[in-house]
């Protein structure tokens, strides 16, 4: 059974819409799977499929009138019959972003889809096609998927008030469920790695997938001066996910200006590797404004970096590696509306969700859980006017969803199951 993508339907609908549709994602998390499938769906249309990163077919993005001719020649194309064109990596393109608009502009019948790993080089070409493109977020592969694949069984998600089936699904599945958290956690969510058998392949792999990383969109597409110094941010990086980064003590631990510092930064955020969340705050002075929480969005390159996959079992930081987990989850479906609380007195709750109505989320990864140490009730005495509806601990593997209508705690394994 080969690793389904639940994003794939949504993608496949979109196809019937006349927009540019941009997939936007690390290298290697499954970008170039996903183009084929969807032109694999389209096997009773016309359909092109070009690696814009591939020196040999380079030559036909020097400009649209190349590309067209090429297409015509090729492939048949005409203009009043509906024709796919998929491009990988685009970014590669010079002047990707105004390439795309003339073909988009000039022939109503080519439905363009494309891919790109630097939100760096996309943001600067989408500026061209505003009102012309819808883009989606191409993740590493979840846990529900992994599970789906591990056990060639299709899971759907619960309802997270529906109590009866949620306690026959954790008693039927807890075991196994248990057993691939670990694995998941200890690897991380490369469709490449995954599918391997081998510890030493899994490790040879997430190694190959930083070297190109560096090669690739570092050296050679953004031009980053000292490498060195971008590498070793990103080794500090991982060691301190889930945790407050503060430009000045980074800039003085690496030698380097703080200017370097939050450009690589950036960099790093927007090749999809880290991803840093702002504090929520209603009362400006009681809440930290300007330091940010970083997370790596795979757990695989995190232990890779700490040395950890050998011997996870004994990892120090399970708990941090606990929650960058939980967040990775959380990002992939509220991205925007996710925050963490922290005052200056000291009061932190890991993650608020932050849509019409507030979610509170604690992640600790333990086998008891002291609610009198979690801090929601400060939360809302602070913020009296948030609508707080859900109060959520992430445990080890405790489940117990009657204390209240509000207090929840959910094994870390199961959560993702739930909606």
């Amino acid at each position: 059974m080969k690793i389904k993508r639940t994003i794939l339907t949504k993608l496949e609908k979109a196809l019937k819409n006349r927009k540019i549709l941009i997939l936007k994602g690390r290298r290697q998390v499954g970008k170039t799977t996903i183009l084929k499938k969807l032109k694999q769906v389209l096997k009773n249309k016309k359909t092109a499929f070009f690696f814009a990163d591939d020196l040999s077919q380079q030559d036909f993005f020097k400009n649209p009138e190349i590309l067209m001719d090429y297409l015509i020649l090729k492939y048949g194309f005409k203009k009043k019959e509906r024709f796919f064109l998929f491009i990988d990596e685009f970014q590669h393109i010079k002047k990707a972003g105004l390439f795309l608009k003339n073909l988009y502009d000039k022939y109503d019948n080519l439905k363009i889809v494309v891919s790109g790993s630097s939100s760096l080089k996309i943001t600067k070409n989408t500026e061209f096609l505003t009102g012309r493109h819808l883009s989606f977020n191409i993740q590493s592969i979840s846990f529900l998927e992994f599970i789906s694949y591990k056990e060639k069984k299709d899971f759907n998600s619960l309802n997270i008030n529906n109590t009866k089936t949620i306690e026959k699904f954790y008693r039927v599945w807890e075991k196994n469920l248990e057993k691939y958290f670990m694995e998941y956690l200890r690897f991380g969510g490369y469709p490449e790695i995954i599918c391997l058998q081998n510890i030493e392949e899994k490790k040879e792999n997430l190694n190959q997938l930083l070297k190109t990383y560096i090669e690739k969109d570092i050296i050679e597409l953004l031009n980053v001066g000292n490498v060195i110094v971008f590498k070793n941010l990103f080794k500090v990086l991982c060691t301190q996910t889930g945790s407050l980064i503060n430009i000045k003590e980074l800039s003085n631990l690496l030698s380097s200006s703080q200017d370097t510092i939050k450009k690589y930064m950036n960099i790093l955020e927007e090749t999809y590797l880290v991803k840093r969340i702002s504090p929520f705050y209603t009362n400006s002075r009681k809440s930290i404004k300007k330091m940010q929480k970083i997370f790596v969005l795979d757990t695989g390159i995190v232990n890779l970096i700490n040395r950890n996959i050998d011997d996870f079992t004994n990892i120090p930081n399970i708990g941090k590696e606990a929650e960058n987990f939980v967040f990775n989850e959380l990002y992939s479906t509220y991205n925007n509306d996710l925050y963490f609380y922290r005052t200056i007195s000291g009061v932190e709750i890991d993650f608020v969700i932050d849509e019409k109505k507030i979610t509170l989320l604690e992640v600790k990864y333990q086998n008891k859980v002291n609610f009198k140490k979690i801090k929601f009730k400060n939360f809302k005495i602070a913020n009296p006017t948030t609508n707080v509806t859900k109060e959520i601990i992430i445990t080890k593997n405790y489940l117990n969803l009657k204390k209240n209508k509000e207090n929840l705690f959910i094994p870390i394994f199961l959560f993702p199951f739930l909606k």
